[in-house]
């Protein structure tokens, strides 16, 4: 099996990059951390990446709900929203006709690994 390509796109600097180190204790591995959703559609656009965490709430001009749109007409790229809105849940998840994930945050590296190894 090939190791997974995980992009965090999470705008929180420290939030980032204690997934990123909690992913490489599961054995995972981040090819990237992104603060945007522009700089995740860039991104994306070089090959490998086998699936993204996604915040939902991101500054600049796409939040990740909009990027993730964007992401699933240019790729087929699983994503897993990172919220720290529960009640928000069931609303997004109306929206998209595809299978996803979500973690609440604060999340802990065992509801990390059963996300992402629901795409495998």
């Amino acid at each position: 099996m090939t190791q997974k390509q995980i992009l965090i796109v999470e705008d929180e600097v420290i939030t980032a990059l204690e997934i990123e180190s909690c992913l490489k204790d599961l054995g995972y591995k981040a090819c990237g951390i992104v603060n945007s959703g522009e700089k995740a559609l860039k991104r994306i656009s070089k090959n490998g990446i086998t699936l993204i965490l996604m915040d939902i709430q991101l500054k600049g001009e796409l939040n990740g709900i909009e990027t993730t749109e964007i992401i699933r007409k240019k790729k087929n790229i699983p994503v897993i929203f990172l919220t720290a809105f529960a009640d928000k849940e069931e609303s997004i998840r109306s929206k998209f006709s595809f299978p996803f994930g979500f973690l609440t945050k604060p999340f802990n590296d065992h509801e990390l690994k059963s996300a992402i190894d629901e795409f495998s």
